[in-house]
């Protein structure tokens, strides 16, 4: 894990709508703490790659 990365795992629920919803959400949110100096780029990677098929963990940057 990537030191001072705080924040809320969020789990898929499979391939459909909520998914996807749940993957954009907590990319975005990840992005965002990155830009802000928290150094998270490679959980963005890993939440992306998981969350393109539905299942996986996204990290949701507070």
């Amino acid at each position: 894990m990537v030191s001072g990365c705080r924040g809320l795992v969020v789990r898929g629920w499979g391939l459909g709508v909520r998914g996807w919803w749940l993957v954009v959400r907590g990319w975005l949110l990840v992005v965002r703490g990155w830009l802000s100096g928290v150094g998270c780029q490679g959980l963005v990677v890993r939440g992306w790659l998981s969350g393109v098929r539905g299942w996986g963990l996204v990290l949701r940057d507070w």
